[in-house]
């Protein structure tokens, strides 16, 4: 048969098949109820494991051919199931919390000093950017939100707690880090005992606490200490390669330097 006469009939079955589409359905489908489905289902299986391989690779092939529609097919799957799925999801979880619990433990126990040993390794070759990640997004972008949330208890609590009690603290903080007044990383440090005030008083106001002195105080510590190693930024570098630091406006360098 040559390929003109294969594209006729091919041609011939699609427009019998156009013109009695209905009834073609129709008849596929009354022969499908009256067959019985645990041989009809035996037989799909023999078949798909037969040719698994090339069914896989057509499927494949036609999921590539038509992956944004396969897409779209999937998004509004999600969108009309997303409370079903939500609800099931949370319901998995909490049946299987203990479990995962008891597990997450033992590992941890089984490896307690080498997982140790990675997140301290992991936060030495790291530490510059976690501070600077705290002080420049964290901390800023949470006191954006809890302002949103709540403006009225935050503008209570900041009126309770007002910034020129927590001065002395924060200038005490710095020097107990041997941080004095006209370093390089001073400045640094007070901002970021500032923004400690500032993000205590907000954390306080959405969470209802009452020890809110005590709150600031732990939170200036930290972000404290971030913004010195964070200022220490150069000493790292120079210590990583073994260089040393030479400042020409130093005091008593000679007047022609």
């Amino acid at each position: 048969m040559t390929n003109e006469q294969l594209e006729r009939r091919r041609a011939r079955r699609r427009e019998y098949y156009a013109a009695h589409r209905e009834e073609i359905c129709a008849k596929q489908r009354e022969r499908y109820r009256a067959m019985d489905k645990a041989v009809h289902a035996e037989r799909i299986r023999r078949y798909r494991h037969r040719d698994m391989e090339r069914t896989r690779e057509k499927q494949r092939a036609y999921r590539a051919a038509h992956r944004e529609r396969f897409r779209e097919y999937n998004r509004r799957y999600y969108e009309k199931h997303r409370e079903s799925r939500n609800a099931s999801g949370r319901e998995r979880y909490a049946l299987t919390r203990p479990e995962r619990l008891a597990k997450k433990r033992e590992y941890y126990a089984a490896h307690r000093e080498e997982l140790l040993a990675k997140k301290h390794e992991y936060y030495l070759k790291n530490r510059l950017r976690i501070c600077r990640d705290a002080l420049e997004r964290y901390v800023p972008d949470a006191v954006e939100k809890i302002a949103a949330q709540c403006p009225e208890a935050v503008a209570e609590c900041a009126a309770r707690w007002p910034y020129e009690d927590f001065e002395p603290g924060i200038r005490r903080c710095i020097a107990r880090l041997g941080i004095r007044p006209g370093a390089l990383e001073y400045d640094d440090c007070f901002e970021a005992g500032m923004l400690a005030w500032l993000y205590g008083v907000h954390r306080c106001a959405l969470m209802g606490y009452e020890h809110v002195g005590a709150y600031v105080g732990r939170v200036t510590a930290i972000l404290v200490r971030c913004a010195a190693a964070a200022a220490l930024e150069t000493e790292a570098i120079l210590a990583e390669h073994g260089l040393k630091r030479w400042e020409l406006d130093r005091d008593g360098l000679p007047e022609r330097y």
